[in-house]
């Protein structure tokens, strides 16, 4: 396809982009409650594709090819070569990624119009099927806990894998794995019928209210702080420090709320359609399988390690499963060459451009220096009482002024590297020359890290939240590794 043949069309008349797009979004809570009472597995496969298809046509008909592509492509390569399949299909799909990139860069900015879904198909054939499927050939003692509970032992049939990365009504994630998809249209283990059914209206309901808050503050906060005023003369020549740099914060807090009201959303249509469920807790159903974020896990973190656990929290997990532990040799700690390893597969994933180099380098000096000052935080200043609350106040600064830099990753949709290097410059560079200050520290004046010190994962982790069998495997995995 010819970049000059990729700009988007829409066959409905009478209607603008944006309103094909807010129906199809408010769509998927609807849909997700027909897929409940679709009634058998072959028909539940054929409503996903079903979906996906007339999703893709009203949307993004120029992404057809490429996704028809992709898919075609994973399924002949784990058909064809099992032991090294889900290397080779992470690959294949990082580079069409890449290309996609490039063959719509005349016509989008910083992105191509279906770069979330396509990117959601890349890491569902990828790390929720093809690495599940290599895994199947290894023997069960060489299998981590994780692996093990994931792991695909035979190819699924076309319909199944076709409904499988179809999924239509749910465009974020990854969610699901194999696994879990197959379970859950045969209605086996956790919704088995002979299972406790919960009941999905409590949780669903709540969502759908958590939306309609995020959105009409987003909606109503829209025109407070606009991302293109950064490149006016204004904010850098009349504009003192400080309100430069709450600025700043506060394009960041609008662009998290944006985000936010979108996830819970698609948690509402997980739950209702119940695929979220994970199992049952004290007696309570979990929908943890539902949730990509903890709202005030991020608003309150005290350590960047903690945002990132709360925050795309199953992008998180596929980074850490697929990358951070497989690039990690067995018996071995991981350390900044895979540290660096993960940042630079994120970096390729959501897109080559210097906007998110800058970030995913930044992003390593910021948890490397965060880990400095989390062990002076608990070897030193937390020991007299009095010291306590300050010390958590001035981390949870730290965390909020640091982790901000994400969403400069993101400005290449209004602005330019130039603009983001000015933008960085009118606060000083504070939120990579303090970083680097931390670890000279650290190197200097170096401390042992507590041996009672809670590993920052826990920390991460609501402690009120649910968890099923797996997510219980999960932690383990994260315990041991940490």
């Amino acid at each position: 396809m010819a970049p000059q043949d990729a700009v988007p069309h829409h066959g409905l008349v009478h209607l603008n982009p944006t309103a094909i797009q807010y129906a199809c979004f408010f769509s998927c809570a609807p849909l997700g409650l027909i897929h409940r009472f679709v009634p058998t597995a072959t028909a539940r496969h054929l409503y996903s594709i079903l979906t996906a298809a007339v999703m893709l046509r009203i949307l993004h008909p120029e992404a057809a090819p490429h996704f028809a592509f992709i898919i075609a492509v994973s399924y002949t390569v784990m058909l064809l070569h099992r032991r090294r399949c889900g290397v080779i299909v992470t690959w294949v799909g990082f580079a069409h990624i890449t290309w996609c990139h490039w063959l719509y860069r005349g016509y989008y900015r910083g992105s191509f119009p279906f770069v979330g879904s396509f990117s959601v198909l890349v890491l569902r054939l990828g790390s929720r099927l093809a690495f599940n499927y290599q895994d199947g050939l290894l023997p069960k003692d060489q299998l981590t806990k994780t692996q093990a509970l994931f792991r695909v032992t035979s190819l699924p049939s076309v319909l199944e894998y076709l409904g499988f990365v179809s999924q239509g009504y749910m465009s974020t994630g990854p969610h699901i794995h194999l696994v879990d998809y197959s379970q859950f249209t045969k209605r086996e283990g956790r919704w088995s019928p002979n299972e406790k059914a919960p009941n999905p209206l409590p949780a669903t309901l709540t969502a759908l209210a958590r939306t309609a808050v995020l959105g009409y503050v987003t909606q109503k906060t829209i025109h407070v702080a606009p991302v293109a005023f950064i490149k006016s003369s204004t904010y850098h020549h009349k504009y003192s420090f400080w309100r430069r740099l709450g600025y700043q914060l506060l394009v960041f807090e609008h662009r998290r709320l944006r985000v936010y009201a979108m996830w819970s959303f698609f948690e509402a249509a997980w739950i209702i359609s119940g695929r979220g469920f994970s199992g049952w807790h004290d007696g309570k159903p979990s929908w943890a399988g539902a949730t990509n974020f903890h709202f005030w896990g991020v608003e309150l973190a005290e350590h960047p390690a903690a945002i990132w656990a709360n925050w795309d929290i199953h992008t998180g997990l596929w980074l850490r499963y697929y990358v951070y532990d497989r690039l990690t040799p067995r018996g071995q700690k991981p350390g900044i060459l895979q540290l660096a390893a993960t940042q630079a597969a994120s970096f390729v994933w959501h897109g080559p451009y210097l906007g998110q180099a800058l970030f995913r380098t930044n992003a390593t000096l910021i948890i490397l220096s965060a880990r400095v000052l989390y062990r002076y935080k608990t070897r030193l200043v937390e020991r007299p009482p009095a010291l306590k609350l300050p010390a958590r106040a001035l981390m949870w600064a730290y965390t909020q002024l640091t982790a901000g830099t994400k969403e400069m990753a993101l400005f290449l949709t209004v602005l330019t590297f130039r603009d983001i290097w000015r933008a960085f410059g009118s606060i000083y560079y504070l939120q990579v020359l303090v970083p680097l200050t931390i670890l000279v520290l650290g190197w200097l004046f170096p401390v042992e890290a507590s041996k009672k010190t809670v590993p920052l994962h826990a920390q991460a982790a609501r402690k009120d939240a649910p968890v099923d069998a797996r997510t219980s495997a999960r932690e383990t995995t994260q315990k041991k590794d940490t």
